[in-house]
C-alpha cells in the first residue's frame, strides 16, 4: 500500500489509523507526485492513497498516466475539495474512490472494503452541490489568452499557484494576475469557482 500526500501531519494521521487495524499493512509514504508515480508503476502496490494536490505532479495527473499503464493498483484519492466535479473526474480517470480529507479517518476503512467494480465517495463529498455548473455552461474559455489557457488547464489538474509558475517560468504573482483576470473574463465568483470551471472543461476535453 502507498501513501501519497505533500503534509507529513497529514500521512503522519493517515498512518496512525492504519497502525490501529490489523487488516490492513502499514503503507509506505511518499511526499510528492513524480515518487508517487514511480513506485506505484515499479511496485504495483494492491491500494495507492493519494492526494489531488502534490508537487511535481498532481493527483489528476498520476490518474491520467496509470490509466495509460497496465498496472492494477486501485487508487483512492483524497481531497480538501468536495465537490460532484472533482470526484467525477477522479472516476473518470479510473480511481475507485474520492474521499474528502474531513472524512478520511472516518471512512477510509469503508472505501478500502468495497467491491472492486464499484466507485466510493465519502459522506461530505456533494454535500454542497455548485451551482456554479449551471452557469458555467455558457461560458466560453474562448476569451482568453494563450498564457491563461495553459495556466487554467494546469489548475484544472490540481497544481498550486508555485507549481504553476515553476511549470510556465513566471512568478506567483504572475500566475494570481492570470487567475484574477481570468475570473472576471468568465464572472466566475467565491472561493474554488475558477478551480471548479477548470476542472468541468478537462472533462469534456
Amino acid at each position: 500500500m502507498l501513501l501519497a500526500d505533500d503534509h507529513p501531519a497529514f500521512r503522519k494521521g493517515v498512518s496512525q489509523f492504519f497502525e490501529q487495524r490489523a487488516d490492513f499493512q502499514q503503507p509506505t509514504e511518499t511526499g510528492d507526485g513524480s515518487a508517487c508515480l514511480k513506485h506505484i508503476l515499479q511496485h504495483e502496490p494492491d491500494w495507492a492513497i493519494i492526494d489531488l494536490s502534490m508537487p511535481e505532479k498532481t493527483g489528476f495527473e498520476v490518474l491520467e498516466a496509470l490509466l495509460a499503464s497496465n498496472v492494477t493498483t486501485r487508487v483512492i484519492v483524497m481531497s480538501m475539495h468536495a465537490d460532484d466535479i472533482f470526484a467525477d473526474r477522479a472516476r473518470d480517470l479510473g480511481a475507485s474512490g474520492f474521499i474528502a480529507k474531513e472524512d478520511a479517518l472516518s471512512e477510509l476503512g469503508q472505501a478500502l472494503a468495497a467491491p472492486s467494480n464499484s466507485f466510493y465517495t465519502s459522506q461530505s463529498v456533494g454535500k454542497v452541490v455548485p451551482n456554479f455548473l449551471v452557469e458555467s455552461r455558457n461560458q466560453s474559455a474562448d476569451k482568453l489568452t494563450v498564457k491563461e489557457t495553459e495556466v487554467l488547464r494546469l489548475i484544472g489538474l490540481g497544481q498550486t499557484n508555485r507549481d504553476i509558475a515553476a511549470a510556465l517560468n513566471i512568478s506567483v504573482r504572475t500566475v494570481h494576475s492570470h487567475r484574477r483576470n481570468m475570473a472576471d473574463k468568465l464572472d466566475l465568483r467565491g472561493p474554488n469557482r475558477l478551480m471548479q470551471f477548470a476542472v468541468s472543461r478537462l472533462g469534456r476535453q
